[in-house]
């Protein structure tokens, strides 16, 4: 005998939820995008007292601007591939924690090359995030 084929999309889906819990989880789901995008520009706010403290060369701050985006737009698809084979909500998971972790570091650091690691580190746990709420959206109305 073979499987119903709509198998894998109920496994997809997992528990039915109700119209207020999907449109809730979007709603999270949408800050975290809204914190991700945010995080590319907000720096441009702090770079002067950032410059004045740390006292960066010129190629360190265009690696303090830069960084982030270039390491999210580099891991979007390899994440993408670990979401599909690891799990979405793991995925998603492990990419809050270590946004939320290294958004704790950027105080911590005290040089230059600390702030470009924290923000290399914000750029993974973007790339996590990003690609996964996506594709839940897609899970939660089907």
């Amino acid at each position: 005998m073979t499987a119903p084929a709509s198998s894998a999309a109920s496994r997809d889906r997992g528990p039915a939820l109700s119209r207020g819990r999907r449109w809730a989880a979007t709603g999270a789901l949408a800050a975290s995008l809204l914190v991700v995008a945010m995080d590319m520009t907000v720096l441009n706010i702090a770079l002067p007292a950032l410059t004045a403290e740390l006292r960066p060369t010129s190629e360190q701050l265009l690696w303090i601007v830069d960084v982030y985006s270039l390491v999210l737009a580099g891991l979007l698809v390899p994440c993408a591939a670990l979401a599909d084979r690891w799990g979405r909500r793991r995925t998603l998971l492990l990419g809050y924690g270590l946004f939320a972790g290294a958004s704790l570091l950027v105080p911590a650091a005290d040089a230059a090359p600390g702030v470009i690691a924290v923000r290399a580190l914000l750029g993974v746990g973007g790339a996590m995030i990003l690609p996964t709420t996506l594709s839940m959206i897609r899970v939660l109305f089907t």
